[in-house]
């Protein structure tokens, strides 16, 4: 049977999406079986769920065509590499993508233009004051749609925040972004240090206890929603006051 438009929706719903929320999504298409009209049916889904009033977010990242011997980034034309559904979102009427040259975010709702304003000031993805910065103070939300918490890329940024020792590169890279008008803006960045993403989705069990995300099904994908604000809180104090080394080893402390 294919997965309808109204099927998502509902199955956001009964998750615990809320109309007026912001949402940082996530998203393995395929894991929801065979959706009727593709992405544009997913994306619909969950614009039905926000209504307008709440703002859906999506990483449209391009850390890995973006750099030293290729610094260019055009917010108009350089594809999302991280699937379909973001590549597909970003060029829909009414959506806005940041000027950042590696790790932009696309928005769409009302709050859309206040997450995202002047990434392009920011020397690395996600400093404090930046859109995801934002995202958390304003208490979002995450969702991962058939995908496991590795894919966490706000948990980057939570590392910044702490601030973990060589999470970031010392040195910045000479990267240039294009604007939706066509003028080349310098942004030099300091870029994500080690492999520390594979160690991410060891978090879950703490999320968990902690309160701060639910886990269900949409569709035939698994899925888990996750309080962006109590999950940057708590983690913090992990890598402040625990091991700031958290995300490069497998184990967990006794208690949290």
């Amino acid at each position: 049977m294919d997965v309808t438009r109204t099927i998502i929706a509902d199955g956001l719903r009964q998750l615990g999406v809320r109309p007026g929320e912001i949402l940082l999504l996530h998203s393995s298409l395929k894991s929801l079986g065979r959706v009727e009209g593709g992405p544009q049916t997913l994306i619909a889904a969950i614009q039905d769920v926000l209504t307008p009033d709440g703002t859906l977010v999506m990483p449209t990242l391009t850390w890995d065509t973006v750099h030293a011997k290729q610094p260019r980034f055009d917010v108009r034309t350089s594809p999302s590499r991280v699937g379909l559904v973001t590549e597909t979102f970003r060029t829909m009427p009414g959506v806005r993508r940041s000027l950042h040259p590696t790790h932009s975010l696309a928005a769409w709702g009302r709050l859309r233009d206040e997450l995202l304003d002047g990434h392009e000031t920011c020397t690395s993805a996600g400093p404090l004051g930046s859109p995801y910065h934002r995202i958390v103070e304003r208490r979002g939300r995450i969702l991962f749609l058939g995908c496991r918490l590795s894919s966490n890329t706000m948990m980057h940024c939570v590392e910044e925040w702490a601030p973990v020792p060589d999470s970031l590169t010392a040195d910045t890279e000479p990267l240039e972004v294009v604007d939706y008008d066509g003028r080349i803006i310098p942004s030099p960045q300091h870029r994500h240090a080690g492999a520390r993403s594979r160690h991410y989705a060891k978090m879950a069990p703490l999320f968990e206890a902690w309160g701060c995300m639910v886990s269900g099904r949409v569709g035939e994908a698994d899925c888990r929603l996750v309080d962006s604000a109590i999950m940057a809180e708590r983690t913090l104090r992990l890598l402040r006051e625990w091991d700031r080394d958290l995300f490069t080893h497998d184990r967990l402390p006794p208690t949290a």
